[in-house]
């Protein structure tokens, strides 16, 4: 008999999570499982892709914040009831605690008993496994590159992890840094890492070259515009290149978020417009990382990162500032160049890079087999399916 899963998550726009679960998603075996997906927002970037096979429930919460005087009366005026309970239980929760949330089931239209059900973030999804859905087994994903809870918030964690039977890492720096904050039981932690789907990428990626010019040196950086991938260091590099007597060079940002403006302004105080373009968010990167000389990322936190192992699949090379958590899959030398967290030893590191592009056939061979090895779909989906069938054999998993 197949196992009923329902994952949560709050939406299916952009980001690294979503492009996890939609990953996962793609690669799991439906012979096995009847799948619910529930969201809290129409649309999103990933939602055509989600297989067929997956049942999406969305509950459009957008009705539900804002002032609560205002956001009553403007649901009273269209008579748009779900909403109003909702709120109402959510201010309840405030002087009863989070077993209220056991009353959003009939509203989120989620009455069946699941075998299990999987929180793909903490937050939200996490408070609705934890309260809201009637399964068998409860998950928690966790995919955060640093712990940056109040004791409040801390709290409240461990208390809706007291109803879960497993979490999930999705490497083992966030395994210790789990284990360093919260009290949850070590031996139920297990680490499953992000899906690379080498071949789709490579498929994606395409075969025509998006560069105008291929005779300068095509730099690619790609990331959400926050202060946490350092993203606005990427002008102040140019400019230490330029001065540095290097400029046949481009590059490219991919991305957007809230520090565009900033990024924007840091490149006209450089005066390094001519070399440093902003692309905003791309539907398909891949050919801009297939076809770059090589990728810097500039992150300073990381969980797991996509960008590099994607970079790697697509046998770019990298240059990548070493994280808060050391990442799984970086070796210094054999497989990327790996910089501190400080501008002048990147610049050193992406020197290095320009000096040697053209002896860096072993570094990113090594790359690409280590992703394949590593981190593909049938690999993955082997961790998953034997998590689900150990909780159910023993009402845990120990990796």
């Amino acid at each position: 008999m197949k196992k009923r899963i329902i994952f949560v998550n709050n939406h299916l726009n952009e980001g690294g999570v979503e492009k996890s679960l939609v990953d996962l998603l793609n690669a799991i075996n439906y012979k096995y499982y009847n799948v619910d997906l529930l969201i809290f927002e129409k649309g999103g970037i990933y939602r055509e892709r989600i297989p067929q096979q997956v049942n999406i429930i969305t509950y459009n919460y957008s009705h539900v914040y804002g002032p609560f005087l205002t956001t009553i009366l403007s649901n009273l005026f269209l008579l748009r009831l779900s909403p109003i309970l909702f709120r109402l239980i959510l201010l309840l929760s405030h002087f009863q605690g989070k077993k209220v949330f056991k009353y959003l089931r009939p509203l989120l239209g989620i009455k069946k008993q699941y075998d299990f059900s999987i929180a793909y973030r903490v937050g939200f999804p996490n408070i609705i496994v934890s309260q809201t859905v009637n399964s068998k087994y409860k998950i928690c994903w966790w995919h955060h590159g640093e712990y940056n809870h109040t004791a409040y918030n801390t709290s409240e964690i461990n208390e809706l992890w007291s109803n879960m039977n497993q979490l999930v890492a999705v490497s083992n720096g966030t395994k210790q840094l789990i284990a360093n904050h919260f009290k949850f039981d070590y031996n139920k932690i297990s680490v499953i890492p992000n899906i690379i789907d080498t071949e789709t990428i490579l498929s994606l990626a395409g075969t025509n070259n998006p560069y105008p010019n291929s005779r300068t040196i095509n730099i690619v950086t790609m990331g959400r515009l926050c202060w946490e991938k350092h993203i606005e260091d990427v002008p102040i590099l140019a400019k230490k290149l330029i001065e540095g007597g290097f400029s046949q060079f481009q590059w490219y940002i991919i991305g957007d978020g809230v520090m565009r403006k900033d990024i924007e302004s840091a490149i006209q105080a450089t005066k390094t417009h001519n070399h440093v373009i902003m692309l905003g968010r791309q539907s398909n990167p891949y050919p801009y990382i297939k076809y770059a000389h090589f990728m810097v990322h500039t992150s300073y936190v990381e969980a797991h990162c996509l960008t590099i192992l994607e970079a790697m699949a697509l046998k770019t090379p990298c240059v990548a500032t070493r994280t808060n958590i050391p990442q799984d899959f970086t070796i210094d030398g054999e497989n990327c160049i790996l910089a501190k967290q400080d501008i002048d030893d990147q610049y050193a590191c992406i020197l290095k890079m320009i000096e040697n592009i053209k002896d860096t056939e072993t570094m990113v061979e090594n790359a690409y087999q280590m992703v394949r090895r590593e981190y593909s779909p049938s690999i993955i989906t082997q961790k998953f399916d034997n998590l689900l069938a150990s909780i159910s054999n023993n009402g845990s998993f120990k990796s």
